[in-house]
């Protein structure tokens, strides 16, 4: 579920509790603050509970990052950038690899936040490279909401002392004062779509899946995932947080992210794990195939069925299969797989099967994460040709549409795939929906697809 209305005012009813709590733990820190000399220095604070997500809905801060996953795991929210590392690359492995090493480098729990673009392919010396725009970020606040009260984890660098030009318990002072500093409302009422534009019109999609067929037909490409962008102007301007709440409110298995950076959100409402990794343990799921919810159980039931058994859905889903299959292969030193199910989603069912396997004792973050993203789920296969018609295609850049974001630490790491997902920029929410084109694929059907995928943002924008 989303935001109810105690949750909501729960952030304001425990302020007092909340500052003096603070200030008591805060003023224990401030020697030790101001002349650690280790790479980095942290210390956690127990505070009464309150609501993340509600909270969130009333900051404008230069970085945000925003998670809740559909299972009991604790609702995160960070704020402020302690180290940073920023880069287009084509060795996402060594990028993964950098961002590692701060883990390595402190004996304190240190979450990293990282936002992987989707890929693009670059052609050098008639080679074909993935090139990626990647960030790993620790931040310096982050907030753990459990059930009986929240923790407050401030990390602090030797990097971020360089940058501030006062003692740093002061700036943490000055920083968690503008926490409590409400920014200036945004309209609570839905905004209203003025123009909308489109990536591509229905005839632009058809001609895309005609010569996406003759590239399937006449080549080694077997599935290319073709995606719409649909821009709308608002008439005013929302708090990002405040549509992801109502979309938590009405979502089912899915999970809530938003990263919020240089004026821009991304949000994201997806139901798909690329991957989970709690010590030697990695879990994925191959998530493919989609139809829509019945109106009716029978209906339902019925659709399901057409689901399991319709050759091109399997198609789709043994492709995702296959290519997290061998990732497997490559990581564990043993693994299993469940049998194909349905995911019953609010609005869509989706083919699903599980992964779990015990890491081999030389494989990392940096390791998995090259080897599952993308997926033939929101690429294709294969990958090199894929990509290749993606950028033919598509007349604009996915970035995090499709992308991997998730959290690294020591023991624990979780990404997802960036699905379900919009953007939020200068009074602009762009709204993003992809397909998966095989032999068999019907364009008008697979519009409609494009379509529902969108259905909770159209219906949260009562458009049209």
């Amino acid at each position: 579920m989303g935001v109810s209305a105690a949750e909501k005012s729960c952030h304001s009813l425990d302020q007092a509790a909340i500052q003096r709590v603070w200030q008591d733990a805060f003023l224990g820190q401030v020697s030790l603050i101001d002349s650690f000399d280790n790479s980095f220095y942290q210390w956690v604070v127990s505070l009464p509970v309150f609501s993340l997500g509600s909270w969130a809905e009333t900051h404008q801060y230069p970085f945000s990052w925003y998670w809740k996953s559909p299972n009991n795991d604790p609702i995160r929210y960070a704020l402020g950038e302690c180290a940073s590392i920023t880069q287009t690359t084509q060795d996402l492995q060594s990028t993964m690899a950098e961002a590692e090493a701060w883990l390595s480098q402190s004996d304190k729990d240190l979450t990293i936040i990282s936002a992987i673009s989707f890929p693009e392919i670059i052609t050098h010396n008639a080679s074909s490279l993935l090139e990626y725009h990647a960030q790993c970020i620790v931040p310096v606040f982050e907030f753990r909401q459990y059930s009986s009260h929240v923790d407050c984890i401030v990390t602090l660098s030797q990097s971020l002392k360089s940058r501030v030009n006062q003692p740093l318990s002061e700036f943490i002072s000055q920083e968690w004062q503008k926490l409590w500093q409400q920014s200036e409302k945004l309209m609570n009422s839905r905004p209203r779509v003025g123009s909308v534009s489109w990536s591509c019109h229905h005839s632009e999609w058809m001609s895309m899946c005609d010569t996406a067929h003759q590239r399937i037909s006449g080549s080694d490409l077997e599935k290319v995932v073709l995606s719409r962008r649909m821009s709308c102007s608002l008439n005013h301007s929302i708090h990002p947080m405040t549509l992801l709440n109502d979309l938590t409110d009405t979502l089912s298995n899915v999970y809530s992210i938003a990263f919020s950076q240089h004026n821009s959100t991304f949000i994201s409402t997806t139901p798909e794990t690329l991957y989970k990794r709690n010590k030697h343990q990695l879990k994925s799921v191959a998530l493919a195939g989609t139809v829509p919810r019945g109106s009716t159980s029978n209906d339902d039931r019925l659709l399901a069925l057409q689901l399991i058994n319709q050759p091109k859905l399997i198609s789709e889903h043994s492709k995702v299969h296959s290519m997290i299959q061998s990732a497997f292969t490559n990581l564990c030193s043993s693994y299993e797989e469940s049998s194909v199910d349905v995911l019953k989603m609010t609005h869509v069912q989706h083919l699903i099967s599980h992964f779990e396997g015990a890491l081999k004792p030389s494989m990392t973050d940096s390791d998995i994460i090259p080897r599952l993203h993308p997926t033939p789920a929101v690429s294709g296969h294969p990958l090199p040709q894929s990509l290749e018609c993606i950028q033919k295609l598509e007349t604009y850049s996915r970035g995090l549409y499709a992308g991997a974001l998730g959290i690294m630490s020591r023991d624990y790491s979780e990404f997802v795939v960036g699905l379900r997902s919009a953007t939020f920029k200068d009074g602009t929410l762009d709204l993003y929906s992809g397909v998966g084109i095989v032999p068999g694929s019907d364009p008008d059907m697979e519009w409609e697809e494009l379509n529902l995928k969108l259905l909770p943002y159209l219906e949260w924008l009562n458009y049209p």
